[in-house]
């Protein structure tokens, strides 16, 4: 099983959607034309926000789907049959006064604040990946040291998952710190790729103007 993550610079739901559409779902073999992207709250059924799901328009089993947006960058994940949440954010994104007092398990502490932001998107991913969101107090979840391969450690008074929690470090610009968590019994392999936007316009564009 893989998980495929997909960056590309700029940011807005037009752009994870193409992402999605363009390379994402092909990437698994399914059509890129073949499903929409929808939200679903777990805790009030509401649409306009919550976990984003993909809806097959041809009748196909979707994969699943995380979407992530930094102040400048897009992220989206997929997996073929196991939730998945990722998470993107500046190095500097938990710099503020106050973060470990929101975010951090009293047995974690932080150099810098590269290693806070790198703790805080290991935990959204993760929380992504469950559906709770911020639901869940952060500072209830331990992982493991930043300069280390991420991994959840203890969850107090929550059970995260019935099966496996794979946690993954993701790769993209210098100035950026992403993770991805996969709920599966098997380890996913890490699939990382950026995609130039303007070469999505320039496919979409050909693909519209082929059609009868």
């Amino acid at each position: 099983m893989s998980v495929v993550v997909l960056w590309s610079l700029g940011v807005g739901r037009a752009l994870a959607h193409r992402l999605i559409s363009c390379e994402g779902l092909p990437s698994l073999g399914l059509p890129g034309d073949g499903a929409r992207v929808t939200n679903h709250c777990e805790f009030c059924g509401s649409t306009e926000h919550g976990r984003p799901l993909l809806t097959s328009t041809l009748g196909v089993v979707m994969p699943y789907v995380s979407i992530s947006y930094a102040e400048d960058l897009t992220v989206v994940a997929l997996t073929q049959s196991s939730p998945v949440g990722v998470d993107v954010e500046r190095c500097d994104a938990a710099s503020f006064p106050g973060f470990d007092a929101i975010v951090a398990h009293e047995q974690e502490s932080f150099p810098d604040a590269r290693a806070r932001t790198m703790t805080w998107t290991r935990k959204e991913s993760l929380l992504k990946a469950t559906g709770q969101g911020l639901t869940v107090d952060p500072r209830q979840i331990l992982l493991t040291e930043p300069s280390e391969l991420p991994r959840l450690v203890d969850w107090t008074g929550v059970d995260p998952a019935d099966t496996s929690v794979w946690m993954l470090d993701v790769e993209v610009t210098s100035a950026h710190v992403a993770a991805v968590t996969v709920l599966s019994k098997v380890r996913p392999e890490l699939v990382v790729r950026r995609v130039d936007l303007a070469g999505l316009v320039d496919q979409a564009a050909r693909a519209q103007s082929a059609r009868p």
